[in-house]
């Protein structure tokens, strides 16, 4: 739909003489348009329509390999047919047909009597068993762990007890908990000219500091230990070290812990 404007001049000779005129609006239907639109909505409606009726009819289809496969014969043409027939004759000929088993020749036993027993006899070896000697086990040889860095310790000792204030054993660089859960150790130190010191003893498990253990020291000759218990989650490389309140490292044990 369109609209046309016609604007109508009562005297055009008296244009230059007054300005008013009439406005008249005149309305015109384009018939081909409207017709063009009607058309192609027609056509998307019968479109949307199949697509709906194709979306709700469709049969889902799925592929999938057949799980089995039998084998069909061959068709024996008549040319081919005589050919198989003699040659399934000549299948039950050799069917029927028994092989040959030769009976290998069997010398007839030796003659055997008194004398030639009685030499088989003297002549006879009797094995003799030989039993091997059983080897001996070889204990692991013992590694001391205990490193000693200073001359103001006189002793030092890694061990599972300590008793009236000395070391009960010996541990070595290995230590089986030999299936119990829990085991304790000890570090045991002589010390000399450390009156008035504080000493730390310090515990890591893979470099991780475990314990820390504060000495203080109020003789001149004396011994002191520290102790760390260990289950069965905490095997593995300790390390334990005694230092001074300065950072002077005096002794060192590394030792492995095992189940």
């Amino acid at each position: 739909m369109s609209k046309n404007f016609v604007i109508r001049i009562n005297n055009p000779q008296s244009i230059e003489a007054s300005d008013d005129y009439d406005v008249t609006e005149e309305t015109s239907i384009r018939w081909d348009r409207v017709i063009s639109v009607s058309i192609a909505a027609l056509l998307l409606l019968a479109l949307l329509i199949s697509g709906f009726w194709y979306f709700f009819t469709a049969e889902t289809m799925t592929h999938e390999p057949p799980l089995f496969v039998e084998a069909t014969p061959e068709k024996v043409s008549d040319e081919t047919a005589p050919l198989v027939k003699k040659e399934q004759e000549n299948l039950r000929v050799l069917a029927k047909v028994e092989p040959e088993v030769k009976v290998p020749d069997v010398p007839p036993p030796a003659k055997t009597d008194a004398a030639s027993l009685k030499k088989a006899a003297e002549n006879a070896v009797t094995p003799v068993k030989v039993t091997a000697a059983p080897t001996p086990s070889i204990a692991p040889a013992f590694v001391d762990p205990i490193e000693i860095k200073s001359n103001r310790i006189v002793k030092a000792q890694l061990t599972h007890t300590v008793n009236k204030n000395e070391p009960v054993g010996r541990l070595g660089d290995s230590v089986s908990m030999k299936g119990d859960k829990l085991i304790k150790v000890y570090l045991f130190t002589g010390l000399k000219g450390l009156k008035g010191e504080t000493l730390y003893h310090d515990w890591y498990l893979s470099g991780k500091k475990m314990a820390r253990v504060k000495i203080n020291v109020r003789s001149n000759e004396t011994s002191a230990s520290s102790s760390k218990f260990i289950d069965q989650y905490m095997t593995g490389d300790w390390r334990v070290k005694v230092s001074t309140s300065r950072g002077d490292e005096l002794v060192s044990a590394n030792f492995n812990v095992s189940h």
